[in-house]
């Protein structure tokens, strides 16, 4: 099999799964229609103003925009699905062949990598902004061999193409590219590295300012992760998709990390074993969550998971051909059922669309981010946002804290409504003893639980009633259930999905 059949067949076992249900069931995915959607009728949002799409973080919401004019946003998002499985499809294996020479070795673990675990997040800039870093990479390593002004110009559209899709990329591109002039000692590259990539470096300096200078207030304490933790992402944060149906994915990584680490002496590429340290020290030392900003640490592993893939030798022994061929099919059906049996439950979640208004003024309590099926994500967090599509509701939990995303607000709401604040309600409110044990985290004496718990629901409810005109949840407990008070009527009651009314119908 040639290598553009190679590309085919994991372009076609990695997208396929998208095509067989209504949306992608990936975590943040109806967050991010939810925002097109408001993009696309802002007029009837005058609580948020939109950011335009000159900005880092911005190709999924381009394109979405772009294709939202002429298509449903849910077939608008397949594509953009397709389009990311197709682009890494290419580079991945491109990249193994240009700085590893081991392309058809490599081909045999790459499905996972494809359809990573940011795909399933719905992160899909930064999934998509991964191989657009490889990509620049064997371009600035073609530039560095014979350099020219078209290749030079190549490089510099593809570093402009990975701002644009996500900044901590460029962060990232820039890192081992600097890395490899230190580990090679070739300081005449400086002007051929530095040149083409100066403008997205630039561009990205002032993304970083843009965003520091307009964060809200809001946000959680700064995490950091323990060694166990550490080696648990490195797995499931990159090597694993949505569920256990995947979990086939832990034979290309055992086989990945077996080589790479044996053959670490190798030196690929910008993929140095000194680079390979410099990124462990990243992952090791940058935070989980800082502040307001989720899986910073994580954006690193993608990286390190590429310098092991291209110590890969390029001839593996025919058993282990044999079982990499049998775990990435395995890996590809399974992917396809748990996106059948995700999708399947955020359809259930749907169902109480009959018992919305359109232009409801929804209220969102999700209880329960996981759901039947959420082994290595929370499917159901931002299932929420098909509502703002379909039903043209309000989105009080949409990303918009800051002018890095697509909108922000246009007044800061209260702080008992800020989306970040919202969002993480539900968790502390699920039972008294959640509720307890969250005063208890922030060093303040919980006293009668049971009379907190239930003056703090009516303390929400009182300032609810007047804001929304609809609230639905999710997985609510029986204690949720008894402090709602009588004047908030039910109008849809199945299975973990709750409306309740406070206007007459």
């Amino acid at each position: 099999m040639n290598a553009w059949a190679r590309r085919g067949l994991l372009f076609v076992m990695a997208a396929w799964p998208a095509w067989i249900v209504s949306c992608p069931p990936l975590q943040d995915l109806p967050n991010h229609l939810a925002t097109a959607h408001v993009q696309l009728g802002l007029e009837r949002y005058p609580e948020l103003v939109s950011n335009g799409f000159f900005k880092t973080n911005s190709t999924l919401f381009a394109f979405l925009h772009v294709a939202g004019a002429f298509m449903s946003l849910r077939m608008a998002a397949k594509l953009f699905v397709t389009l990311g499985a197709l682009v890494s499809a290419v580079a991945y294996p491109a990249t193994a062949r240009a700085l590893g020479g081991n392309e058809e070795s490599a081909s045999l673990v790459l499905l996972p990598m494809i359809h990573s675990w940011f795909v399933a997040m719905g992160m899909l800039d930064y999934a998509l902004a991964v191989p657009l870093v490889l990509l620049t990479l064997g371009a600035l390593a073609a530039h560095r061999r014979a350099p020219s002004l078209l290749r030079g110009a190549s490089v510099c559209v593809l570093a402009l193409a990975v701002w644009y899709t996500h900044a901590f990329a460029v962060g990232m591109l820039a890192l081992l590219a600097a890395i490899e002039i230190v580990a090679t000692k070739r300081w005449r590259d400086v002007s051929t590295f530095a040149l083409p990539l100066a403008p997205a470096i630039a561009l990205t300096a002032w993304s970083s300012m843009l965003q520091l200078g307009s964060e809200t207030t809001f946000g959680e304490a700064t995490v950091y992760q323990g060694a166990g933790a550490l080696l648990y992402g490195a797995f499931a944060e990159w090597m694993w998709s949505l569920t256990k149906w995947t979990l086939a994915s832990v034979v290309s990584a055992g086989v990945i990390a077996f080589y790479g680490l044996r053959r670490m002496r190798e030196r690929p590429p910008f993929f140095s074993p000194i680079a390979m340290a410099v990124l462990v020290i990243l992952y090791a030392t940058l935070p989980y969550h800082a502040h307001r900003w989720f899986y910073v640490s994580s954006r690193v592993v993608p990286f390190l998971w590429v310098g092991l893939l291209l110590r890969v030798p390029s001839e593996l022994p025919p058993w282990l051909r044999n079982a990499l061929v049998a775990s990435t099919l395995a890996f590809s059906v399974g992917l396809g059922i748990e996106y059948v049996i995700v999708a399947k439950q955020w359809e259930d979640f749907t169902r109480a669309e009959d018992a919305v208004p359109t232009r409801a003024r929804l209220l969102p309590l999700v209880f329960d981010r996981k759901g039947p099926h959420g082994d290595n994500t929370w499917p159901m967090l931002h299932v929420w946002g098909l509502y703002v599509v379909d039903r043209d509701t309000t989105a009080p939990l949409l990303f918009a804290h800051s002018r890095s995303f697509p909108v922000s607000y246009a007044q800061q709401p209260p702080p008992r409504f800020h989306g970040l604040l919202l969002e993480q309600f539900p968790q502390t409110m699920r039972t008294p003893e959640t509720f307890c044990k969250k005063l208890e985290d922030a060093g303040i004496a919980r006293g009668d639980c049971a009379a907190s718990y239930a003056r703090a629901w009516d303390e929400f409810w009182t300032d609810a009633r007047p804001r929304f005109d609809r609230v639905i949840m999710y997985g609510p407990s029986a204690e949720t259930r008894a402090a709602i008070p009588s004047s908030f009527r039910v109008v849809y009651d199945r299975d973990e999905t709750l409306v309740l009314a406070t206007s007459p119908e």
